[in-house]
């Protein structure tokens, strides 16, 4: 049988199941079960109603265990799901939300002190959703009878509409009108809803008497031992299923047969017998990130298969997916979260890095060199590998602007970048022998443009100063038609020749331009 999840169950089960015994020699003895509200409870009581003396056991998973009584009509006993308190334990079925346990009942008097009958009854809690529909009514002859079991779910019920179920003939025919004792006969049933890709799994199915006793003929999958065997199942094809071969019986007081399913919805299919649970290769998860690691077994009941995280993700949880009694494969508790990087790689003067995406695989970073710097080698734009580290080799380098040779010297000034001409490095200048401040400053610096500072760089003048032995005028050597002379408080005083004339140096007085020396075509 193929079952791969998600699975869909038809109605949910979480409440009661029980099972009567028929009146014998009109005496009762009716055993039920009280399953508790949920399975996650994992409490239970079995209970024995009677009018006569009986001697009654469950054969538990842990061992035999006796009811107890206080009246000798009401016989009670404690069960549990787990190992709990030295309880009875209820008996899973091949790991499924089933749970069924035997108990012996012996009565019948034979004077007054020996019990001569016993009647063995299987009381079941199921806890699994389910979907439900029935066979229709048929009456029939008379024949032999097969015991009486009462079961009853407690829960919501899907619409029947989605499912069919009849009792068919051996040529696959639906049975009409009555049926014979001596004839075989089948139960076929199909899904008729709008998913696709589903199939049906036989959870029970019980015979109905008129008065609406129950009988299981199929318990969590399997037959009950007397009108199917009990290692037959149903078999299930596509989205129908059918039953074992049966020869027709009827309940006690009872001239009709008629047949209630409760099945489940597996996706994509439940291929095989509900009997024996193989749940068909694992195919995907709607969990993102992971891939088939490997499978153990035949993808059998309670086969494994584990699962890993792609690369660039974490593994959290368990990632292990199990076939289950449904034939269905658990969903594996695993998530794959990616890889974080952590902060982008360290900033410094020379770059800024921006993951605006976020830090984590496959996410990148940008990085844009700071003000002043230019690409040297590596990119504008790095990733976080799937090895959770940013992709350092790939990581941008910067270099500082260079501003090139310092502004032009001349007989004025002297400059002098003892630290280098990249940004932000400055050149010192300073004025020349017999040279003083005009303007600008003293230290220019390489800006970030990779330009040097031009509207900052240091203007000279002739020192301003007097020579008090010689207090001739001297002429002006940016001006020709300008001349100095010191005064008694010795600072110079600025004079300018007459339009037409120039500072002659030799006569020491204003002249025509012909006659001055080193000025030349002054106009």
């Amino acid at each position: 049988m193929t079952g791969l999840f998600p699975f869909f169950l038809l109605a949910i089960v979480v409440g009661i199941e029980s099972f009567s015994l028929v009146k014998e020699d009109n005496s009762i003895i009716d055993v039920t079960v009280d399953c508790g509200a949920n399975q996650a409870a994992n409490s239970a009581v079995l209970n024995i109603l009677t009018d006569v003396d009986i001697s009654a056991i469950a054969k538990c998973k842990n061992g035999e265990k006796s009811f107890i009584t206080t009246d000798s009509v009401h016989y009670t006993l404690p069960a549990t799901l787990t190992t709990r308190d030295n309880l009875c334990e209820l008996n899973e079925k091949d790991g499924s939300d089933n749970f069924d346990i035997e108990v012996e009942v012996h009565y019948g008097e034979l004077d007054g002190l020996i019990l001569t009958k016993t009647k063995l009854v299987t009381v079941v809690c199921t806890y699994s959703d389910h979907g439900k529909d029935d066979s229709g009514q048929h009456s029939i002859r008379d024949g032999p009878q097969a015991y009486i079991e009462k079961q009853t779910f407690v829960g919501a019920s899907v619409p029947k509409a989605d499912l069919s179920l009849s009792i068919q003939t051996v040529d696959d025919q639906d049975a009409v009108g009555s049926i014979a004792f001596d004839r075989r006969y089948s139960l076929f049933g199909s899904y008729t809803g709008a998913q696709q890709n589903v199939g049906l799994k036989p959870v029970s199915c019980d015979a109905i008497s008129d008065d609406g006793e129950r009988y299981a003929v199929l318990t969590a999958g399997c037959g009950d031992g007397f009108i199917f065997d009990r290692a037959d199942g149903f078999v299930t094809t596509g989205k129908t299923f059918r039953s074992p071969y049966f020869f027709a019986f009827h309940l006690a007081n009872s001239g009709n047969l008629a047949f209630d399913c409760n099945v489940t919805l597996c996706s994509p299919n439940c291929e095989g017998t509900s009997c024996e649970t193989v749940c068909g290769p694992v195919t995907s998860f709607v969990i993102p990130n992971i891939q088939l690691e490997q499978c153990t077994g035949n993808n059998k009941y309670q086969d494994t298969c584990s699962f890993i995280c792609n690369d660039g993700y974490d593994k959290s949880g368990v990632a292990i997916s199990t076939c289950g009694a449904d034939g269905i494969w658990t969903v594996p508790d695993i998530t794959c979260p990616p890889k974080d990087c952590g902060a982008v790689l360290p900033e410094g003067t020379m770059s800024t890095g921006n993951a605006a995406s976020g830090t984590t695989y496959p996410n990148v970073a940008d990085y844009t060199c700071n003000e002043g710097y230019t690409t040297s080698t590596g990119k504008a734009q790095i990733q976080c590998l799937t090895t959770g580290k940013w992709d350092a080799a790939s990581v941008l380098n910067c270099v500082a602007r260079d501003c090139g040779a310092i502004l032009p010297e001349g007989t004025m000034s002297t400059g002098n970048a003892a630290s280098g001409t990249t940004y932000p490095n400055v050149a010192d200048y300073t004025c020349n022998e017999g040279y003083t401040v005009l303007s600008g400053k003293a230290q220019v610096q390489c800006l970030a443009t990779g330009k040097w500072d031009a509207a900052s760089v240091l203007n000279c003048e002739i020192e301003d100063s007097c020579d008090p032995v010689n207090r001739d005028p001297v002429p002006d050597p940016k001006d020709c038609k300008k001349f100095k002379q010191c005064s008694e408080a010795g600072i110079y005083l600025s004079m300018r020749c007459p339009d037409g004339l120039g500072f002659d140096e030799k006569l020491k007085v204003c002249n025509y331009f012909t006659e001055i020396p080193d000025c030349d075509e002054q106009n």
